[in-house]
């Protein structure tokens, strides 16, 4: 689905992929072979890590998710997409390109 998209490392540990189609953020995480929609403010600081890759922005993100135990993007992402911040997107069909 994005594995054109450039990659980079979030929190040293999980290769994710991210990219904008339609105005929203896909990210696709290499580890599980998900993919998610992000929305909201979630998707303010992944585009702005994505934008700017720097140990602030990071920072910011880390910050943001201490109480999800931040080393564990499966957890994050799944805590999130509990509270509705983002949605899984389903293969198939109806899948973005």
């Amino acid at each position: 689905m994005i594995d054109d998209a450039p990659a980079f490392r979030l929190f040293t540990a999980f290769e994710i992929r991210c990219r904008q189609f339609d105005g929203e953020w896909l990210v696709y995480h290499a580890g599980t072979g998900d993919t998610h929609c992000l929305q909201g403010d979630t998707a303010a600081l992944f585009a702005d890590f994505y934008n700017h890759p720097s140990a602030m922005s990071a920072e910011k993100l880390y910050d943001a998710y201490t109480d999800l135990a931040p080393a564990d993007i499966d957890a994050i992402l799944a805590s999130l997409t509990e509270r509705h911040l983002i949605k899984r997107v389903e293969q198939g069909a109806d899948a973005k390109p």
